[in-house]
C-alpha cells in the first residue's frame, strides 16, 4: 500500500490545527456561533477520518478502512455545508460594513473558501472514482489536508513568529502574506510528492494546481470591484439557501464518485 506513513502527516496537520485555532476558537468556545462550531466539528472529523483510514489500511484493518470510507459519504456533505456557512459569515460581515477586517478580507476569504470548496469536491469525487486504484485513491484522499493547510498554519505564524502579530488596521495586510506563504508551502510539498511518484503521484499535482488557482485569485480577482459586486449579491441570498446548496453539492459529489467509478482502463495501477 502506498504512503505507509501518511497518517503521521495527517496527525501533524491535526496538531497544527489545534495550535492555530487555540486562541481564536478553543479558548473562546462559548462565544463562537453555530457556523464556526459546525465547521470546526466537520473539518476536524474529516482530518481524523483521513488519518485513521490511512492508518487502518496499513495495519490490516480493512473493515475499519471501508467503514470509514462509507462514513465519509455522510460527513462530506456536512463539511461542504459548513464551508458555505463560513463564507456566509464573511459575506454578512462584509455588507455590514462596520468591521475593518471583513471590509478588507471578506471578499478575499469568500473567494478562497469557494475555491477550497471546489477543490474538496474535485479531489473527493476522484478519490471515490479511483477507489480500485490504490495509488490514486489514497493520493486524492491525502490531498484533502493540503487544501486548507493555510488556515491553521497562517495562524500559527501570526501567533508565534516574531513580527507577524496583527496589532490593528495598520498591519492587517500581514494576513494576506501569511496565507500566501502557507499556500506556497502546500503547493511545493504537493508538487514534490507528485514529482517523486511520477504518474502515481498525479493527485498531488491536481491539488497543487487547484491551490495555485485559489492563491492567484486571491490577489488578482478577489480584490477587484467586479468580484466585490458578485460577493455583495451573494450576501443577499438567505443563508439557509446557500447552506442547502452546499449540502446538496456534497451529496451529489459523493453519489457521483461512488456510482460512476473510473473506467477499467484508468483503474489499473499507473
Amino acid at each position: 500500500m502506498p504512503y505507509r506513513h501518511a497518517h503521521w502527516w495527517v496527525a501533524m496537520v491535526a496538531v497544527v490545527t489545534v495550535a492555530g485555532f487555540w486562541d481564536s476558537y478553543f479558548m473562546k468556545f462559548g462565544e463562537a456561533n453555530a457556523a464556526f462550531h459546525a465547521h470546526a466539528f466537520s473539518a476536524s472529523a474529516w482530518i481524523v477520518l483521513v488519518g485513521v483510514q490511512s492508518w487502518a489500511i496499513h495495519h490490516g484493518h480493512r473493515t475499519w478502512h471501508r467503514t470509514l470510507g462509507k462514513c465519509s459519504l455522510a460527513l462530506f456533505p456536512l463539511m461542504i455545508a459548513s464551508f458555505v456557512g463560513i463564507i456566509n459569515v464573511s459575506a454578512a460581515g462584509f455588507i455590514a460594513g462596520d468591521i475593518p477586517f471583513y471590509q478588507r478580507f471578506g471578499p478575499v476569504f469568500g473567494w478562497a473558501m469557494m475555491l477550497a470548496l471546489i477543490a474538496y469536491i474535485v479531489v473527493f469525487t476522484q478519490a471515490l472514482r479511483h477507489r480500485r486504484n490504490v495509488w490514486w485513491h489514497a493520493g486524492f484522499m491525502l490531498t484533502t489536508p493540503f487544501i486548507l493547510w493555510e488556515s491553521p498554519f497562517s495562524r500559527v505564524i501570526e501567533r508565534w513568529v516574531p513580527g507577524q502579530r496583527i496589532t490593528g488596521p495598520e498591519n492587517i495586510d500581514l494576513i494576506g502574506h501569511q496565507i500566501a506563504f502557507c499556500m506556497a508551502m502546500a503547493v511545493v510539498f504537493a508538487l514534490y510528492i507528485g514529482w517523486r511518484h511520477g504518474r502515481r503521484g498525479w493527485p498531488f499535482v491536481v491539488v497543487a494546481a487547484l491551490i495555485t488557482v485559489q492563491a492567484l485569485g486571491m490577489y488578482l480577482i478577489a480584490p477587484t470591484g467586479a468580484w466585490r459586486a458578485v460577493f455583495t449579491v451573494y450576501a443577499q441570498v438567505p443563508p439557509p439557501v446557500t447552506v442547502g446548496i452546499g449540502l446538496a453539492l456534497g451529496v451529489i459529489a459523493g453519489r457521483y464518485g461512488w456510482r460512476f467509478p473510473a473506467s477499467p482502463t484508468t483503474r489499473r495501477s499507473p
